[in-house]
Protein backbone atom coordinates (compact mmCIF):
# COMPACT_ATOMS: atom_id res chain seq x y z
CA UNK A 1 0.00 0.00 0.00
CA UNK A 2 1.08 3.80 -0.32
CA UNK A 3 2.79 5.80 2.52
CA UNK A 4 4.05 3.33 4.48
CA UNK A 5 3.92 -0.44 6.50
CA UNK A 6 1.55 1.55 9.69
CA UNK A 7 -1.17 2.63 6.95
CA UNK A 8 -1.20 -0.93 5.78
CA UNK A 9 -1.12 -2.78 9.26
CA UNK A 10 -3.49 0.18 10.33
CA UNK A 11 -5.60 -0.57 7.18
CA UNK A 12 -5.65 -4.78 7.90
CA UNK A 13 -6.88 -4.34 11.68
CA UNK A 14 -9.91 -2.20 10.04
CA UNK A 15 -10.83 -4.49 7.63
CA UNK A 16 -10.26 -7.39 10.40
CA UNK A 17 -13.05 -5.45 11.89
CA UNK A 18 -15.30 -5.25 9.21
CA UNK A 19 -14.73 -8.83 7.98
CA UNK A 20 -15.58 -9.82 11.38
CA UNK A 21 -18.98 -8.06 12.10
CA UNK A 22 -19.60 -9.17 8.38
CA UNK A 23 -19.37 -12.76 9.12
CA UNK A 24 -21.62 -12.76 12.31
CA UNK A 25 -24.57 -10.56 9.83
CA UNK A 26 -24.34 -13.87 7.33
CA UNK A 27 -27.20 -15.21 8.01
CA UNK A 28 -26.86 -18.51 5.49
CA UNK A 29 -23.95 -20.12 4.49
CA UNK A 30 -23.98 -19.15 1.15
CA UNK A 31 -22.84 -15.79 2.33
CA UNK A 32 -19.72 -16.55 4.05
CA UNK A 33 -17.54 -16.24 0.87
CA UNK A 34 -18.79 -13.10 0.05
CA UNK A 35 -18.64 -11.57 3.81
CA UNK A 36 -15.48 -12.83 4.24
CA UNK A 37 -13.48 -10.48 1.27
CA UNK A 38 -12.78 -8.06 3.77
CA UNK A 39 -10.68 -10.55 5.92
CA UNK A 40 -8.86 -11.64 2.65
CA UNK A 41 -7.95 -7.71 2.00
CA UNK A 42 -7.26 -7.40 5.56
CA UNK A 43 -4.52 -10.65 5.35
CA UNK A 44 -2.99 -9.05 1.88
CA UNK A 45 -2.31 -5.87 3.65
CA UNK A 46 -1.00 -7.03 6.26
CA UNK A 47 1.28 -9.02 4.16
CA UNK A 48 2.21 -5.89 2.26
CA UNK A 49 2.95 -4.18 5.63
CA UNK A 50 5.76 -7.02 5.73
CA UNK A 51 7.14 -5.84 2.43
CA UNK A 52 7.34 -2.49 3.62
CA UNK A 53 9.06 -4.11 6.45
CA UNK A 54 11.45 -5.69 5.09
CA UNK A 55 12.24 -3.40 2.24
CA UNK A 56 13.06 -1.07 4.60
CA UNK A 57 15.25 -3.04 6.93
CA UNK A 58 13.29 -3.76 10.09
CA UNK A 59 12.53 -7.31 9.29
CA UNK A 60 15.14 -9.11 7.69
CA UNK A 61 15.89 -8.65 4.20
CA UNK A 62 15.28 -12.09 3.29
CA UNK A 63 11.34 -11.81 4.05
CA UNK A 64 11.27 -9.37 1.37
CA UNK A 65 10.72 -11.81 -1.83
CA UNK A 66 8.65 -14.18 -0.27
CA UNK A 67 6.39 -11.56 1.19
CA UNK A 68 6.19 -9.34 -2.67
CA UNK A 69 5.44 -13.04 -4.15
CA UNK A 70 2.91 -13.47 -1.64
CA UNK A 71 1.22 -10.16 -1.73
CA UNK A 72 1.18 -10.40 -5.77
CA UNK A 73 -0.38 -14.10 -5.54
CA UNK A 74 -3.12 -12.82 -3.45
CA UNK A 75 -3.47 -9.49 -6.08
CA UNK A 76 -3.27 -11.51 -9.01
CA UNK A 77 -4.44 -15.10 -8.93
CA UNK A 78 -6.77 -15.08 -5.82
CA UNK A 79 -9.18 -12.62 -6.46
CA UNK A 80 -9.62 -13.56 -10.27
CA UNK A 81 -11.69 -16.49 -9.19
CA UNK A 82 -12.53 -15.74 -5.31
CA UNK A 83 -15.02 -12.57 -6.67
CA UNK A 84 -16.73 -15.05 -9.26
CA UNK A 85 -17.40 -17.96 -7.02
CA UNK A 86 -18.78 -15.93 -4.06
CA UNK A 87 -21.43 -14.04 -6.48
CA UNK A 88 -22.18 -17.90 -7.93
CA UNK A 89 -22.40 -18.93 -4.13
CA UNK A 90 -24.84 -16.45 -3.83
CA UNK A 91 -27.09 -16.47 -6.20
CA UNK A 92 -30.55 -18.26 -5.96
CA UNK A 93 -31.79 -17.29 -9.91
CA UNK A 94 -30.95 -20.74 -12.12
CA UNK A 95 -30.21 -18.45 -15.25
CA UNK A 96 -27.82 -16.21 -13.30
CA UNK A 97 -26.49 -18.65 -11.51
CA UNK A 98 -25.82 -20.73 -14.70
CA UNK A 99 -23.78 -17.93 -15.85
CA UNK A 100 -21.22 -17.13 -12.97
CA UNK A 101 -20.77 -20.44 -12.54
CA UNK A 102 -18.95 -20.26 -16.23
CA UNK A 103 -17.28 -16.87 -15.26
CA UNK A 104 -16.11 -18.68 -12.27
CA UNK A 105 -14.56 -21.82 -14.33
CA UNK A 106 -13.03 -19.03 -16.65
CA UNK A 107 -11.74 -17.27 -13.42
CA UNK A 108 -10.43 -20.52 -12.19
CA UNK A 109 -8.78 -21.00 -15.70
CA UNK A 110 -7.33 -17.39 -15.11
CA UNK A 111 -6.22 -17.58 -12.14
CA UNK A 112 -3.78 -21.30 -12.87
CA UNK A 113 -2.47 -19.34 -15.47
CA UNK A 114 -1.26 -16.66 -13.70
CA UNK A 115 -0.04 -18.73 -10.76
CA UNK A 116 2.13 -20.45 -13.31
CA UNK A 117 3.33 -17.07 -14.94
CA UNK A 118 3.66 -15.84 -11.49
CA UNK A 119 5.96 -18.66 -9.83
CA UNK A 120 8.47 -18.95 -13.45
CA UNK A 121 9.28 -15.71 -13.17
CA UNK A 122 10.97 -13.11 -10.79
CA UNK A 123 9.22 -10.44 -9.22
CA UNK A 124 11.11 -7.16 -7.61
CA UNK A 125 9.47 -4.93 -4.86
CA UNK A 126 11.01 -1.35 -4.14
CA UNK A 127 10.32 1.58 -1.75
CA UNK A 128 9.78 4.96 -4.31
CA UNK A 129 8.18 7.95 -2.90
CA UNK A 130 6.44 6.65 -0.36
CA UNK A 131 4.69 3.61 -2.55
CA UNK A 132 5.81 0.46 -3.61
CA UNK A 133 6.63 -0.62 -6.98
CA UNK A 134 6.36 -4.01 -8.01
CA UNK A 135 8.00 -5.49 -11.02
CA UNK A 136 7.53 -8.67 -12.56
CA UNK A 137 8.42 -10.04 -16.33
CA UNK A 138 5.61 -12.23 -16.33
CA UNK A 139 3.09 -8.69 -16.73
CA UNK A 140 4.05 -8.42 -20.23
CA UNK A 141 2.71 -11.81 -21.10
CA UNK A 142 -0.70 -10.62 -20.74
CA UNK A 143 -0.87 -6.82 -21.64
CA UNK A 144 -3.97 -5.36 -22.43
CA UNK A 145 -5.72 -8.35 -23.19
CA UNK A 146 -4.90 -9.79 -19.69
CA UNK A 147 -5.69 -7.00 -17.98
CA UNK A 148 -9.14 -6.68 -19.46
CA UNK A 149 -10.18 -9.61 -18.38
CA UNK A 150 -8.48 -9.57 -14.41
CA UNK A 151 -11.02 -6.63 -14.24
CA UNK A 152 -14.16 -8.29 -16.04
CA UNK A 153 -13.88 -11.50 -13.84
CA UNK A 154 -13.93 -9.01 -10.75
CA UNK A 155 -16.58 -6.17 -12.18
CA UNK A 156 -19.14 -8.10 -14.23
CA UNK A 157 -20.17 -10.83 -11.77
CA UNK A 158 -21.51 -8.15 -9.83
CA UNK A 159 -24.07 -6.72 -12.42
CA UNK A 160 -24.87 -10.40 -12.82
CA UNK A 161 -25.67 -11.15 -9.13
CA UNK A 162 -29.25 -10.72 -8.31
CA UNK A 163 -28.10 -9.28 -4.55
CA UNK A 164 -29.46 -5.56 -3.89
CA UNK A 165 -27.03 -3.04 -4.49
CA UNK A 166 -24.06 -6.33 -5.07
CA UNK A 167 -23.61 -3.71 -8.47
CA UNK A 168 -22.42 -0.35 -6.52
CA UNK A 169 -19.06 -3.24 -5.09
CA UNK A 170 -18.54 -3.72 -9.29
CA UNK A 171 -18.51 -0.06 -10.10
CA UNK A 172 -15.92 0.99 -6.88
CA UNK A 173 -13.84 -1.73 -7.95
CA UNK A 174 -13.96 -0.79 -11.53
CA UNK A 175 -13.39 3.33 -10.55
CA UNK A 176 -10.69 3.02 -8.16
CA UNK A 177 -8.88 0.60 -10.94
CA UNK A 178 -9.19 3.66 -13.18
CA UNK A 179 -8.09 6.25 -10.40
CA UNK A 180 -4.81 3.94 -9.44
CA UNK A 181 -3.76 3.60 -13.59
CA UNK A 182 -4.58 7.47 -13.91
CA UNK A 183 -2.52 8.97 -11.07
CA UNK A 184 -0.31 6.32 -9.75
CA UNK A 185 0.23 4.02 -12.94
CA UNK A 186 3.90 3.09 -11.51
CA UNK A 187 2.30 1.96 -8.41
CA UNK A 188 -1.52 0.94 -9.84
CA UNK A 189 -0.87 -2.61 -8.02
CA UNK A 190 -0.71 -1.60 -4.78
CA UNK A 191 -2.35 1.55 -4.42
CA UNK A 192 -5.78 -0.28 -5.94
CA UNK A 193 -4.87 -2.78 -4.07
CA UNK A 194 -5.49 -0.46 -0.73
CA UNK A 195 -8.56 1.38 -2.56
CA UNK A 196 -10.45 -2.32 -3.54
CA UNK A 197 -9.65 -2.96 0.19
CA UNK A 198 -10.77 0.12 1.49
CA UNK A 199 -14.23 -0.57 -1.08
CA UNK A 200 -14.54 -3.73 0.68
CA UNK A 201 -15.38 -2.74 4.06
CA UNK A 202 -19.31 -1.87 2.06
CA UNK A 203 -19.40 -5.45 2.15
CA UNK A 204 -20.79 -4.97 4.98
CA UNK A 205 -23.36 -3.10 4.76
CA UNK A 206 -24.77 -4.81 1.43
CA UNK A 207 -24.52 -8.47 4.37
CA UNK A 208 -27.05 -6.59 5.81
CA UNK A 209 -29.55 -6.07 3.36
CA UNK A 210 -29.63 -9.79 2.37
CA UNK A 211 -32.26 -11.92 4.31
CA UNK A 212 -32.39 -15.52 4.43
CA UNK A 213 -35.29 -17.16 2.25
CA UNK A 214 -37.70 -18.35 4.97
CA UNK A 215 -38.84 -21.96 4.87
CA UNK A 216 -42.43 -22.75 5.22
CA UNK A 217 -44.57 -19.78 6.57
CA UNK A 218 -46.04 -19.59 10.39
CA UNK A 219 -49.04 -21.02 11.42
CA UNK A 220 -51.57 -18.65 11.17
CA UNK A 221 -54.17 -18.31 13.35
CA UNK A 222 -57.84 -17.23 12.46
CA UNK A 223 -59.67 -15.36 15.51
CA UNK A 224 -63.54 -17.04 16.00
CA UNK A 225 -65.86 -16.87 18.44
CA UNK A 226 -65.14 -18.54 21.50
CA UNK A 227 -66.74 -21.59 21.92
CA UNK A 228 -66.97 -24.34 25.27
CA UNK A 229 -63.69 -25.56 25.92
CA UNK A 230 -61.78 -22.88 24.04
CA UNK A 231 -61.62 -19.58 25.35
CA UNK A 232 -59.47 -17.81 23.69
CA UNK A 233 -61.47 -17.44 20.74
CA UNK A 234 -58.46 -18.57 18.25
CA UNK A 235 -59.03 -21.66 15.79
CA UNK A 236 -55.20 -22.88 14.31
CA UNK A 237 -56.35 -22.22 10.57
CA UNK A 238 -57.04 -26.02 8.43
CA UNK A 239 -59.25 -27.08 11.59
CA UNK A 240 -63.09 -27.20 11.24
CA UNK A 241 -65.38 -25.94 13.02
CA UNK A 242 -68.81 -27.40 13.75
CA UNK A 243 -71.96 -24.84 13.77
CA UNK A 244 -73.08 -26.36 17.32
CA UNK A 245 -76.99 -25.76 17.50
CA UNK A 246 -78.32 -24.09 20.72
CA UNK A 247 -81.00 -25.51 22.97
CA UNK A 248 -83.35 -23.13 22.35
CA UNK A 249 -86.96 -23.75 21.68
Amino acid sequence: MCFSATASFGAGAVLTTAGVVSLRHASEARQILFAGIPLVFAFQQAVEGCVWLALTHRLPAGLAQPATYTFLFLAQVVWPFYIPLAMMVLERQRWRRNILTGISCLGILAAMSRAWSLLSHDVFARTLDHHISYRYDHATAYGEYGLALYLLLLVVPTFLSGIRWMWTFGVAILLSYVLAEIVFAEFAISVWCFFAAIISVCVFAIVRTMHPVSGNPPIRETPVAPLDGNRSGIAPVGRKILNVPSNGP
